[in-house]
């Protein structure tokens, strides 16, 4: 019977990728049913296998958002939207993991860590390479960059200097969620607050570096001279080859797709949700194509739709529910309570309005509740955005609150992936490691964001 499902929910994914795409061209209002009714059935054939606490916390959620939207008295069509609001998200949650197959190319891997052990000789050079390493594959494969870096880095695995690891790593990648186009968190904003990857893209990136900085500064503070010492390495590198020219074709290859995101961005009327689901299926083929590595392309997009894609079900579920909770938000009064909880922080200062925001989503997600799901709501309550207000400030402070609260909460993805790598409890990693970085760095991005906007 799970065999079934599987297969039905194989083909049923199929069929919402093609779906969407087309639709994005065709503009056909029949086609948007069709997708909706695609999500709904792929929520419904995933949910009996989901993990408990994400079925408890889904069945919660979808519950409150049909009572919402009955006792708004709204029609059919209504709940069908609702189910379907997130496509776009979806499409492109199923999809970027494709898009990341020339970055996992074991080339580049190899040039990488010949990088790291020619050049890094100290902890404070450690902790800025592992973090932005992190950051830069993080921003194209997500998630899929941990076990990387820990491979690249395996020569200094020492018990402090894998305590200094996981703290970079995680906070490298994490906040890629403030700007990069291959993170739901930046879709979401986009889709859901009408703005321009572009707009986001200069503040976003300008963020993450100063939170990266800030880290090491951090740590500087908490170790002193100690901090500059040599790196203690088990060994390092048998390579014989020199500087490789893999790593150039790293950079290159990086710096074409993220010029081409831009430039669709600013030449078509697309956003990134339709875009980078593009770019997707496009971009690695024609990386494949181009280096003749077409064995590697179809091997890796082979395991993925065959194996990796049938263990995303959480998410897809979660996601799918979220938009769904969001629309039923908008159709009741529910969001007048947010508004005004946000309006007196507001009086206080914009600073306390958008810190507000931050403490929000990342409290919710020390909960479980994931930050996909609060930001959602945030949203859906605030628009339109409130008198007098940037629309781009408000979403600046909740693409903030969403990296804290992906850095700090034990049940996030990205805290359970680095806890498994690094043996250590998903508390201790997350908040337990991070909780100070956290409020500095947010305090720090929402006074950055202030002042600019």
């Amino acid at each position: 019977m799970k065999k079934i499902a599987e297969i039905f929910r194989t083909a049923v994914t199929t069929i919402l990728i093609v779906v969407y795409i087309s639709n994005v061209f065709i503009q056909n209002p029949a086609l948007n049913y069709i997708t909706y009714i695609a999500v709904g059935i792929l929520i419904f054939l995933s949910f009996p296998y989901i993990d408990i606490p994400n079925r408890i916390v889904s069945a919660i959620l979808f519950a409150a958002a049909t009572i919402m939207l009955f006792l708004s008295g709204a029609d059919i069509t209504v709940y069908l939207k609702g189910i379907g609001k997130n496509s776009g998200l979806l499409v492109l949650f199923i999809l970027v993991p494709v898009l990341g197959i020339p970055f996992r190319y074991d080339k580049y891997q190899d040039a990488l860590q010949e990088f790291y052990d020619r050049r890094i000789k100290t902890r404070s050079g450690f902790y800025l390479f592992s973090s932005f390493l992190s950051h830069f594959l993080g921003s194209l494969i997500n998630v899929a960059s941990l076990p990387i870096i820990k491979e690249i880095t395996a020569a200094s695995e020492d018990k402090r200097n894998r305590n200094l690891l996981m703290k970079a790593v995680i906070r490298g990648n994490t906040v890629g969620l403030l700007w990069s186009p291959s993170f739901l968190s930046i879709a979401l904003i986009v889709d859901m607050m009408n703005l321009s990857w572009n707009e986001i893209f200069p503040i976003g990136f300008s963020l993450a570096v100063i939170i990266i900085l800030t880290g090491w500064g951090l740590e500087f503070m908490k170790e002193g001279s100690s901090f500059s010492s040599s790196l203690i390495r088990k060994g390092i590198s048998n390579s014989q080859q020199g500087p490789s020219g893999y790593l150039l074709e790293l950079i290159a290859v990086s710096a074409v797709f993220f010029s081409a995101v831009i430039l669709l961005n600013q030449k078509t009327p697309y956003t990134v949700l339709t875009i980078v689901p593009i770019l997707s299926i496009v971009f690695p083929l024609l990386w494949a194509a181009v280096f003749k590595r077409m064995h590697f392309y179809t091997a890796n997009v082979r395991e993925y739709f065959s194996r990796k894609l049938l263990e995303s079900k959480n998410q897809l579920v979660l996601f799918g529910i979220a938009g769904y909770l969001g629309v039923a938000i908008q159709n009741t009064s529910f969001s007048g309570y947010i508004v005004k909880l946000f309006d007196n922080n507001l009086l206080t200062g914009q600073f306390f309005g958008g810190f507000f925001l931050v403490l929000v989503i990342s409290a919710s997600a020390m909960v479980g509740l994931h930050p996909l799901v609060s930001v959602t709501t945030l949203i859906s309550a605030l628009t339109p955005t409130p008198a007098g207000l940037d629309p781009l400030f408000i979403a600046m402070c909740l693409l903030v609150g969403y990296t804290a609260a992906v850095i700090i909460s034990p049940f996030s993805a990205t805290v359970l992936i680095t806890s498994g790598l690094y043996d250590n409890l998903p508390f201790k990693t997350g908040f337990g490691e991070n909780w100070l970085f956290c409020l500095i760095s947010s305090v720090v991005s929402v006074i950055f964001i202030s002042v600019l906007l």
